[in-house]
């Protein structure tokens, strides 16, 4: 069971944007029929209506007419899926498709199991195209070839590290978009906050702001008036105390001297009269 999108087949329309969204089981997808030369002109018209091509046990299909099918995927950017299981391919069969898929942009999944004729050659061929050109193919699926399960291994290796690339790389994206969602938003916000700000500073004040302010300025300088004038008082007073201490102390320093005075005159005094 593979899981694939739901496309157009046999020349049935689909809505081409379902290629990549609805997924169903490529078993229930009907071997197309049509005569090879009528599918390699389809495919190099590149028509929109052959999404999906399956050529399942078709063995009949002569090697030319597989190459010029395969020639005609290079240019094709409308068929993203293809099943050729047990066609009887071998390598210089598909070295042709190898070759159409390095500038094929639109192949997702191709399968390829149950053709005995693939090697490793066919193997170590796809190794070096997913490394180093195409970077759409998506699964590969090679079983019962005779291509090793190593390289078989390294193949889906190389395609797992791809998917999550690209789930790495979505999610940064899906980020990425946030982020400027809402820088974006805040950018807005700003200007519309600048300009409510621009607006709201145009307009006069209306008469009972002027009045409150007026009140205010005339309060805080009475009060400050007040203050002053408090402290004024309260520095005169203090320096009235200062004068009069020094005058009391000034005083008693002077009566002081006279009484030492006259007591040392007594002695001299007495002293004579003795």
């Amino acid at each position: 069971t593979t899981s694939l999108t739901l496309v157009s087949v046999n020349g049935e329309g689909a809505d081409e944007a379902s290629v990549k969204t609805k997924e169903i089981d490529m078993k229930d997808i009907e071997t197309n029929k049509e005569p090879v030369p009528k599918l390699i002109k389809k495919i190099k018209e590149n028509d929109p209506n052959l999404t999906i091509l399956k050529l399942d046990g078709r063995k009949t299909i002569g090697e030319s007419n597989w190459e010029a099918l395969f020639e005609a995927m290079e240019d094709n950017t409308k068929l993203t899926h293809f099943s050729a299981v047990k066609c009887g391919l071998d390598d210089d069969m598909v070295v042709t498709l190898i070759l159409a898929l390095v500038e094929n942009e639109d192949m997702v999944y191709l399968n390829l199991s149950c053709n005995k004729g693939l090697t490793d050659d066919t193997g170590k061929g796809f190794v070096k195209l997913l490394k180093q050109s195409n970077q759409t193919l998506k699964n590969l699926e090679f079983r019962k070839t005779k291509i090793s399960n190593k390289l078989v291994e390294k193949i889906n290796k190389i395609l797992e590290e791809r998917d999550e690339m690209r789930r790495q790389a979505k999610l940064q994206e899906e980020r990425q978009r946030k982020i400027e969602s809402l820088l974006s938003f805040s950018a807005s916000d700003d200007v519309a906050r600048r300009q409510s700000e621009s607006v709201q500073g145009t307009d006069e004040p209306d008469d009972e702001y002027l009045s409150m302010s007026f009140k205010s300025l005339v309060s805080g300088a009475s009060s400050k008036n007040t203050k002053q004038t408090q402290g004024s008082k309260a520095g005169s007073a203090t320096r009235r105390k200062n004068i009069a201490n020094k005058s009391i102390t000034s005083g008693a320093s002077s009566k002081g001297r006279r009484g030492g005075g006259n007591s040392a005159n007594g002695s001299v005094a007495s002293n004579r009269g003795l």
